[in-house]
């Protein structure tokens, strides 16, 4: 590893113990970070607790049970989420009554898996084989309007997305691939061009899994296994590393009152064996950044 790249250290903010915490999600409204617990089907919401010095700490969660697979979530424009839930995605209200709007076909004993809403306003979800069938899964655009449009096939494991600040980039990860692809993303239609590689993960630094830009451009990708965050340029150069003391880190987000704070979610599901202590927590960094506002779905 290069002399160069930032060497940082992720905190426990939270022991929360999660079966497979994943999609984090800040809310600049409730001032909470938002997350999901994917095996008992469970969004959990939690805030920062007031301190003048010291690590991060989050406040006890407040959790809903949406029961089934709950996999993603991003807000929605008009209030509450949008959500991978079973087979299909859905609409929850702030008082968690659950409103579907697509199902989606997978191959196979399968599920979705990670997604997001991009900056025109739709939410695109992915889905993974559970029995890791090579390249039989998908990735989907769900419209304001509802209209499914399945954007990219034979995939491995669909996970992370994010795009530029700018949004004429999104990034995605194929886990199976071990690969962070870059596509032209056409602001007007939503349609992908010129896929590259940004990145591979090499021999023993873990499996690319969910991801987070920040508002230079930069690119946090977590990668589980390895117990990091890496941070990538546009250029798909490594800049930073950060090191969390949990193996199986599963995804990140920027929030905090400034977006300048760095939440990582793990799992305890995947462990290869006894899990880690504090594995499942949410863990936090602070690494000069700043992130991006998360992207709302507009439907």
């Amino acid at each position: 590893m290069a002399a160069d790249v930032r060497r940082l250290a992720a905190d426990l903010a939270l022991d929360i113990r999660n079966d497979l915490g994943e999609s984090p999600r800040w809310d600049p409204v409730s001032a909470e970070l938002l997350w999901v617990d994917i095996t008992p089907g469970t969004l959990l919401r939690a805030s920062v607790v007031p301190s003048s010095a010291g690590p991060i700490v989050l406040g006890a969660p407040r959790v809903t049970a949406l029961g089934g697979s709950l996999s993603a979530i991003s807000p929605r424009a008009g209030g509450g989420l949008i959500a991978a839930l079973g087979g299909g995605v859905s609409l929850i209200d702030p008082d968690g009554s659950v409103h579907p709007i697509a199902t989606l076909r997978g191959t196979g004993p399968w599920r979705l898996n990670d997604g997001s809403a991009d900056p025109r306003g739709s939410f695109w979800i992915g889905s993974v084989n559970l029995a890791l069938a090579q390249r039989c899964c998908s990735l989907w655009r769900v419209d304001p309007d509802r209209s499914v449009h399945e954007m990219v096939t034979e995939v491995g494991v669909s996970n992370g997305l994010g795009w530029s600040p700018d949004g004429r980039t999104m990034y995605y990860i194929d886990t199976m691939r071990l690969s962070v692809f870059a596509y032209d993303f056409d602001l007007e239609s939503g349609a992908l061009t010129g896929r590259r590689r940004l990145y591979r993960a090499g021999d023993g630094d873990g499996y690319p899994d969910g991801l987070a830009v920040d508002a230079d451009g930069m690119v946090w990708v977590a990668l589980h296994g390895a117990g990091q965050v890496r941070c990538l340029d546009p250029a798909g150069t490594l800049r930073a590393v950060v090191e969390v003391p949990v193996e199986d880190v599963t995804a990140c987000c920027f929030g905090g009152a400034d977006l300048g704070t760095l939440f990582i979610t793990t799992s305890r599901a995947l462990a290869k064996g006894e899990p880690d202590e504090h594995a499942g927590g949410v863990y936090a960094c602070r690494p000069g950044s700043v992130g991006l506002p998360p992207h709302s779905f507009a439907g």
